[in-house]
């Protein structure tokens, strides 16, 4: 399990030595676990659902930050996002939102499900951020539970 999350990180690693994460949208905060236990990164988790950080604190023994990402002042040298964007009433609000969080001369990540951001975004701006190809519980014919 977790065999994308690391692929991810993998890539991560290639790129800058030991970046500062930051995870918008972290869920159930298994990709911020393993970028700090197996990874060794500096890495936070923001999340708005009390439900999900609950579990994160219980399960992997993580604090995710439990507010908008307004309230983040810091800068990170890594901002991601996974199957968040098509959820956002304003995806690109959120992605200059996120961009801003970045250091200079860093990079961000997202993982949109196509099923559901073709409807929001334009397919130019969709695939600007990706690390790689999707791949979502969310398809046509198929919704997850927030579409």
């Amino acid at each position: 399990m977790g065999f994308r999350w690391r692929y991810i990180l993998r890539t991560l690693q290639r790129h800058t030595a030991v970046p500062k994460l930051l995870d918008v949208g972290a869920g159930n905060g298994y990709f911020v676990y393993l970028a700090r236990a197996e990874f060794g990164l500096r890495a936070d988790g923001l999340e708005i659902s009390a439900a999900e950080a609950d579990f994160a604190r219980d399960t992997f023994g993580i604090e995710l930050l439990r507010a908008d990402l307004s309230i983040v002042t810091e800068k990170y040298d890594v901002v991601t996002s996974f199957n968040v964007l098509e959820h956002v009433k304003q995806p690109t609000t959120l992605l200059t939102e996120m961009s801003e969080r970045l250091a200079p001369g860093d990079a961000g990540a997202d993982d949109p499900n196509p099923s559901c951001i073709h409807r929001r975004l334009p397919a130019s701006t969709a695939g600007t951020w990706s690390v790689r190809p999707t791949t979502s519980t969310c398809s046509p014919g198929r919704r997850c539970r927030r579409c």
